[in-house]
């Protein structure tokens, strides 16, 4: 029997055409990362003793991408924000990254104004709005972009910069030759898992089918802990769905006692990220938990990324993850672009 994926349900429920944001993601990447390198850094970042990544929903995810990558390197300690406001301790040796791609996002342009009080080093990327305003009134430094998408499709153009400008604080160092690999990769895995490729030859199309009429549960260790976050929120938002994330060793200590639930079985599809570049006890966890979960009878698959490179396997795990949501929302027979909810829920707290 054919699969449904292997109908032209794109050209029908992919009305925005997110599919071609999919296919040219490693250009992209490529595209704003050398962009990224011809923008100033001011010098005085250089003197910062640590840095927070601001930023909601698709704007924050390349924040903590970064902060995965670069935590067996960096020097400087890496503290995530998702909230109006900033730790107390941010001060003027603080660099602030504050990331809105709409750049009216209420609890981003709060921390702008927190960290600029506080005197910190503060930078916005963002597309314009009121964080742009905030900064040429605070003479903040501003990357504005011009990508033009939904925020969380614009990842690679936000992970691009934050990477180059992590690797310019000399909180990562970047492989040359595995950025040289991107390319190539993108075109690979476009053969791979593009639209057109058939589901018996296509692995994203598989996995969205298994998944499809279940609740994902994904578990990330290492570099592949925000990528597992990452997946949640683009099941939530291009496939409508529930979805739900866990982080080894973490959940080693106390989710593996509710997987014995029934109704655990019948609902739950866990999808485990196994990287390669993490320490030797999660890799062993992670295969553990995966005979656990099978053991008992549950939905569960392994995923692993043979790399060179660590930004070569968070590229490649990101990719799939965006095919998988993709197909998943045409299985569920929904439009992956619109994320309907969140205008109406943004509306009624500007109405209190």
């Amino acid at each position: 029997m054919a699969s449904p994926l292997d109908q032209p349900l794109w050209t029908k429920l992919d009305q925005s055409e997110m599919r071609s944001h999919l296919v040219k993601w490693t250009d992209t990447f490529i595209e704003w990362y050398d962009k990224a390198a011809d923008w100033a850094l001011p010098a005085h970042f250089a003197s910062a003793k640590r840095i927070v990544f601001s930023g909601m929903g698709g704007s924050g995810q390349a924040g903590a991408i970064i902060k995965d990558l670069a935590l067996p390197t960096s020097p400087w300690p890496i503290e995530l924000v998702k909230d109006y406001t900033l730790p107390s301790w941010v001060d003027h040796d603080t660099v602030v990254v504050a990331v809105t791609y709409s750049g009216g996002t209420e609890e981003t342009l709060s921390t702008i104004i927190d960290a600029h009080e506080a005197g910190a080093k503060v930078m916005i990327l963002t597309t314009g709005g009121t964080a742009a305003s905030l900064a040429r009134k605070y003479q903040i430094p501003c990357f504005e972009h011009d990508y033009q998408s939904q925020p969380r499709v614009a990842l690679p153009v936000h992970l691009a910069i934050l990477l180059n400008l992590a690797e310019r604080l000399g909180l990562v160092t970047v492989n040359q030759d595995a950025l040289k690999e991107i390319p190539l990769l993108g075109a690979r895995l476009s053969d791979q898992y593009g639209p057109e490729t058939s589901t018996k030859s296509n692995l994203a199309k598989q996995q969205a089918q298994d998944v499809a009429n279940c609740i994902p549960v994904i578990v990330g260790d290492g570099v592949l802990t925000a990528v597992a976050a990452r997946w949640k929120a683009q099941f939530n938002e291009n496939a409508k769905c529930p979805a739900y994330t866990e982080a080894l060793p973490e959940m080693n200590h106390n989710a593996l006692v509710g997987v014995a639930e029934p109704a655990a079985k019948s609902s739950l599809y866990w999808l485990l990220l196994d990287s390669a570049f993490t320490h030797e006890q999660n890799q062993n966890r992670m295969i553990l938990t995966d005979r656990h979960l099978k053991d008992r009878q549950l939905s569960s698959r392994r995923l692993n990324w043979p790399a060179a490179d660590s930004l070569l396997e968070v590229v490649e795990a990101l990719i799939f993850g965006d095919w998988v949501t993709y197909y998943t929302a045409l299985l569920h027979g929904v439009d992956p672009t619109p994320v309907p909810g969140i205008p109406e829920f943004k509306k009624q707290l500007e109405r209190r």
